[in-house]
């Protein structure tokens, strides 16, 4: 992902506080001085035995709820697990599923998994282009025994998928499965009442036939309700008028694609994904491939698969059931990136610059790639995109109703509870070949910031813990002889008094 500068321009942006303090302080006061942050880090768990495989890459992700820290790991011999690692230094539990599922090499195939607000464990993994494979901790706050829910709706286009959802062992009656099929790409998050969210790529099997019928390319956004055990999607059927089909709703949808060897062939992650304010105001961005060639695969004729997508916002204050544009009309679910009435507020359309780089004849996309969302310390919501070519990042921020251009240095990865925005250093330009660094920023805004040195490299963090305690709770990985090390870490921030008057 496009970090926002690199270690070289922390170090001046450093010296330049120095010097222009004052000046900053008075272009715009902020709740209090970063400087005074103190920062205590410790290592809450250890354990020698992941994998050192790509797998891993998406697997790892540290999730809390009350005393404990939860962690989906991929283990020696391509088997998941799950630590259960206690804040207060209590021992830690591993659990399995039983029967054990054996992942095989497909890096698509990882685990993940969240924690509803009665405190069951909702584990997924181990899918790529088939049913959910979806399983639900027997009791709250124990990973000892998973149940595993029968999928609703099973895949067209697994032929073996009879043969492994056997070895899966049986499913417990009534227990509901998130919906939709063809599920690859699954990813948790949480609003700020604790509720868990499940995204997916999916498919609409009614669409994806190879010959006489345009191919659909679909996202799927699960929420679940704790007090019913039931899960529910965000959306509805594609309409007609789009060819959709009864009884297959999605969330998203991109249609601009006729046969499997032009615009992009089958290959596409259209995306959704919310950051929740204080007041649990969920604040959405969507990306959607929305530009196809007459006579070329992008993915042949672009350099990686296709950058550019259109990048969309809206917000909602009830979970997701309504959805709005910033001036507050309506939009339809599901999304797409079409004009009328499913189309939210359009921040970046790629299609003229897909139309350049085409007419170029090069395959160099000249537009914006990316699209990440977050809140301002104002609680303004940002968008940070990056030219693909040069790098440069280019951040959107909605202020006074209207979506505008802000200063790229302004925008943070993370949000604490105090307002405070964080993001990751990178060694890039400084030769490290990709390698993070051990370094973040926090800051206030483009004026105000303080970059911290932690002493290791942020491999994965719980967004949504920061985001409600201000306390950093993340992984970091070492490899070692074949395995890898993941540590679960947490680094406590104090932080001054605020100012009066803020």
């Amino acid at each position: 992902m496009t970090t926002q500068f690199s270690i070289k321009t922390h170090v001046l942006l450093l010296a330049f506080s120095a010097v222009c303090a004052l000046t900053c302080a008075a272009a715009e006061s902020v709740p209090y001085d970063l400087g005074k942050e103190t920062y205590k880090t410790e290592t809450l768990f250890s354990y020698d035995g992941c994998l050192n495989h790509q797998l891993m890459g998406n697997s790892g992700k540290p999730i809390v709820f009350k005393n404990h820290v939860y962690v989906a790991i991929i283990v020696y011999g391509l088997y998941p697990r799950f630590l259960q690692v206690p804040l207060d230094g209590g021992e830690a539990k591993i659990g399995r599923l039983d029967p054990d599922v054996f992942i095989g090499e497909d890096s698509h195939r990882y685990f993940t998994l969240s924690v509803d607000k009665a405190g069951y464990i909702h584990v997924v993994g181990g899918m790529h282009g088939g049913p959910w494979k979806y399983w639900i901790s027997a009791k709250p706050e124990d990973v000892s025994k998973f149940h595993r829910a029968q999928p609703g709706q099973a895949s067209k286009n697994l032929e073996n998928e009879s043969e492994e959802t056997a070895k899966l062992g049986p499913a417990v009656p009534g227990l509901q499965a998130p919906l939709g099929g063809g599920i690859t790409y699954p990813m948790f998050s949480r609003d700020a009442a604790g509720n868990i969210f499940l995204y997916s790529r999916g498919s609409a099997p009614d669409f994806r036939t190879i010959n006489g019928q345009k191919i659909v390319h679909v996202g799927l956004l699960n929420t679940y309700d704790a007090a019913t055990r039931t899960w529910r999607l965000l959306g509805a059927d594609i309409p007609k008028a789009f060819g959709g089909h009864p009884g297959n709703p999605v969330t998203v949808w991109g249609d601009c694609f006729e046969n499997g060897s032009a615009g992009n062939g089958w290959y596409v992650v259209n995306t959704a994904g919310f950051v929740a304010s204080p007041d649990n105001t969920l604040h959405f961005v969507f990306r959607i491939l929305n530009y196809a060639s007459a006579t070329q695969n992008l993915r042949n004729f672009t350099t990686g698969h296709a950058p550019g997508k259109d990048i969309l916002y809206a917000w909602s204050k009830d979970g997701g059931r309504t959805l709005h544009r910033a001036d507050g009309s309506k939009v339809e679910w599901p999304v797409c990136a079409k004009p009328g009435p499913h189309q939210p507020d359009v921040i970046y359309a790629a299609h003229a610059d897909y139309a350049a780089m085409e007419k170029a004849g090069d395959g160099r996309f000249p537009g914006l790639a990316g699209g990440q969302l977050q809140l301002d310390w104002k609680g303004r919501p940002m968008i940070r995109t990056s030219k693909r070519i040069s790098k440069e990042d280019v951040v959107f921020r909605l202020e006074n109703g209207k979506w505008g251009p802000c200063p790229a240095k302004a925008f943070g990865q993370w949000r604490d509870n105090a307002g405070v925005l964080t993001f990751r250093g990178d060694d890039d330009d400084d030769g490290g070949g990709g390698k993070r660094s051990t370094e973040i920023t926090r800051l206030w805004d483009q004026d105000h910031m303080r970059v911290v040195n932690l002493g290791q490299e942020i491999n994965d963090l719980d967004a949504d813990y920061l985001r409600e305690t201000g306390t950093m709770i993340y992984t970091t990985k070492n490899p070692r002889k074949g395995n890898s090390v993941i540590n679960i870490v947490r680094t406590t921030i104090q932080r001054p008094a605020v100012q009066k008057g803020n």
